[in-house]
């Protein structure tokens, strides 16, 4: 699962390219920033800070898994960057192990990023 920031931002770090995509997430990031504002505690801010640190040992577990996904055989891969899904027994979907796209039984899209469905 990818993590945005939301935050106090250096004005040379912010790329319009780059928003968050989801209205979820816009909406957690207005509540972050609205909290800012008004001087409140939001129990998400250190999450979503831009200035946090990235380097966990999950990141490098995440990472071994997201490039063993890459290269091993897979039945069936994801259209959004093409790695090996895995079902998921209690869902009864396909789940993305790289960015968190879902699919159900039959290969529709259920949640991005993948934009399409199975093939």
């Amino acid at each position: 699962m990818q993590i945005h920031k939301a935050g106090h931002l250096p004005e040379e770090d912010f790329d319009p390219r780059f928003p968050i995509p989801s209205v979820r997430k816009r909406r957690l990031a207005a509540g972050i920033l609205a909290d800012m504002v008004l001087g409140k505690e939001n129990a998400f801010t250190e999450v979503y800070d831009p200035g946090r640190s990235m380097l966990h040992t999950q990141l490098l577990v995440n990472m071994s898994e997201s490039g063993i996904n890459l290269v091993m055989p897979a039945k069936k891969r994801c259209p959004h960057m093409g790695c090996g899904l895995k079902w998921n027994k209690q869902e009864h979907t396909w789940d993305c192990p790289c960015h968190g796209s879902r699919f159900d039984r039959d290969g529709g899209v259920i949640e991005g990023p993948a934009m399409g469905d199975l093939k």
